[in-house]
């Protein structure tokens, strides 16, 4: 075996950033909250782990939101921030303290709680309160998520 000789650039992708294919006819607006079913990238609804936040996509429909079709080759992609990031100045219902963990049962944030729903896991935790119409939420990572929702944070059936 030898050592390199020439350049080579490989391509690589680190976690905290995902280009998922999006689910057959779904929409998904930048700023939706995302979860992976059968390897698509969906609206998250707390059936699936949370992947992340959309920043951006392909496949535009004419309202420039990103939007799936399997028929096209590759398929369209979402592209997804998993890192965890700090959302700054959304409303969380019943929010009063920093610290607490912060629901939603559905992929829009604006509907974003401090009291669970069913069984639903978390999907961050309050960084920041100024008012309970303007909070900093830090999202779980996919990894964070799936243990929160392994070691009792909640469940999918």
């Amino acid at each position: 075996m030898a050592d390199r000789t020439t350049n080579t650039l490989y391509e690589s992708k680190g976690a905290d950033r995902l280009a998922v294919p999006i689910a057959n006819g779904e929409t998904l607006p930048v700023g939706t909250l995302v979860q992976i079913q059968s390897g698509f990238a969906n609206h998250y609804d707390g059936t699936s782990t949370l992947a992340g936040i959309v920043l951006g996509g392909e496949n535009l429909s004419s309202t420039q939101i990103p939007t799936g079709d399997t028929s096209l080759t590759p398929d369209p992609t979402v592209y997804v921030d998993a890192s965890g990031p700090v959302i700054t100045g959304i409303p969380v219902a019943s929010a009063t303290v920093i610290g607490g963990y912060v629901y939603c049962s559905d992929s829009n944030l604006d509907n974003a709680t401090i009291t669970q729903s069913g069984t639903k896991a978390p999907v961050g935790f309050l960084v920041g309160f100024r008012t309970a119409s303007d909070c900093d939420v830090q999202l779980f990572t996919p990894l964070q998520h799936t243990i929160g929702v392994q070691g009792g944070g909640g469940a999918w059936t």
